[in-house]
């Protein structure tokens, strides 16, 4: 006999974000099924979770994709618009849809869906359309949010992502990790602003600090950046304003975490450089992380990216009692407050823009800091504890 969920949670990797909501599920005697495309397996998990690459492709998945691709998908509209790159965007929209249709065989194949589930997509990509296309075929109240890339057009090739229509209509709430994000889907849609929502995601409470950040007679300045070494995140703009900074014999050590295909190219540079104060750790578990705030003298938390929903990493930092300088950009102004938790860089700063606001920081007196720290400990307590911020989620959005 199939098993019927209360929940049933579709994602990108487990437990990843989404093992920070788990643990309210649990408290809470909630039944669910994690679907995600990269699973780390453990032996308590492995009855409630299915790798999405166990979805077949079968002659009927496809012609029913077809279909729908035909009929609902406004595919007309990708033929004649003007809009550059539109036969991708013409493949992306099917391979959505037959991904959406494979995904819900899946789920058909392993629990009873009832009208009582509830459905929920952690992204708004195809496990949208998959949450949108159960929630249509079984009456289902389903859920979908937007983060980043899975909102913002500018930061796709086919600038427009496809079947927006199909999430609208059939998904009744739509959540965003932003006031910003959600303003940006409502300029586009402003028809569904009664079912779009706010969210906060939010990071675990922080381990026990064992050192001191802000001593008196310090000179010496410890950045931290916490990223993917992709274009997006630009941080050779970084990597350029604190090499300039040490030429100019300020006392930095900057620590970056986070790998990618640009890792070797940085730590080639470093040697060529010879900067003995830049340390690129690479790739770097959550927990590893967590440990590094709390073992670490910290004094500011650099982001620098081009683009950004409302970044885990700076609530990370945020948690420790550390000061943060971001860009101006999605809704990194929601938790940066200029000047009092932190400073706010231009969009796309340059790399003096960027050496300002880190020498700004670096000026302040140690009480200064030290307030500075407090308020961005405050705002994490307000606004970002993932223990609140999931309770609240799910009462609100599912009723749980």
């Amino acid at each position: 006999m199939k098993k019927k969920y209360d929940i049933i949670i579709l994602t990108d990797y487990y437990p990843g974000f989404f093992g920070l909501e788990e643990n309210f599920l649990i408290k809470n005697n909630v039944s669910y099924l994690v679907l995600a495309e990269k699973i780390k397996s453990t032996e308590s998990n492995r009855k409630n979770t299915i790798q999405l690459s166990d979805a077949q492709n079968s002659l009927s998945i496809l012609f029913r994709a077809a279909l729908f691709f035909l009929v609902r998908s406004n595919y007309k509209n990708y033929i004649t618009h003007k809009e550059e790159n539109k036969w991708l965007k013409f493949k992306t929209s099917f391979n959505w849809i037959r991904k959406a249709f494979a995904y819900i065989q899946l789920i058909e194949k392993h629990c009873e869906v009832t009208p009582q589930t509830k459905i929920y997509s952690f992204w708004g990509d195809e496990k949208a359309i998959c949450a949108a296309l159960l929630a249509k075929k079984y009456k289902l109240p389903a859920a979908v949010r937007f983060h980043g890339w899975d909102l913002y057009h500018e930061r796709h090739k086919i600038y427009k992502l496809p079947l927006r229509h199909i999430i609208n209509k059939y998904v009744e709430s739509l959540v965003f990790i932003s006031e910003q994000g959600r303003n940006y889907y409502l300029n586009e849609f402003p028809n569904v602003a009664h079912k779009a929502h706010v969210a906060y995601l939010g990071t675990p409470a922080p381990l026990p600090i064992s050192t001191q950040t802000y001593p008196p007679d310090s000179v010496q300045l410890t950045i931290v950046s916490c990223s993917y070494l992709v274009p997006i995140k630009r941080i050779d703009t970084l990597f350029k304003a604190i090499s300039e900074l040490t030429a100019a014999h300020f006392q930095i050590e900057w620590h970056h975490l986070g790998g990618g295909k640009q890792l070797a190219y940085f730590n080639e540079r470093i040697e060529k450089e010879q900067l003995q104060n830049v340390h690129f750790h690479g790739d770097k578990s959550n927990d590893a992380i967590h440990q590094f705030f709390a073992s670490t003298a910290i004094d500011v938390f650099v982001n620098v990216s081009e683009s950004e929903g409302l970044p885990v990493s700076i609530m990370e930092a945020m948690s420790y009692g550390i000061p943060c300088i971001a860009p101006e950009i999605g809704g990194i102004p929601e938790a940066i407050q200029h000047a009092k938790n932190g400073f706010l860089l231009p969009k796309e700063p340059t790399v003096d823009e960027i050496k300002r606001e880190i020498l700004h920081f670096y000026q302040l007196t140690s009480v200064e800091k030290t307030q500075m720290a407090q308020q961005a400990k405050a705002t994490w307590t307000e606004k970002f504890d993932a223990t609140t911020n999931t309770t609240l989620f799910y009462k609100r959005i599912f009723k749980f």
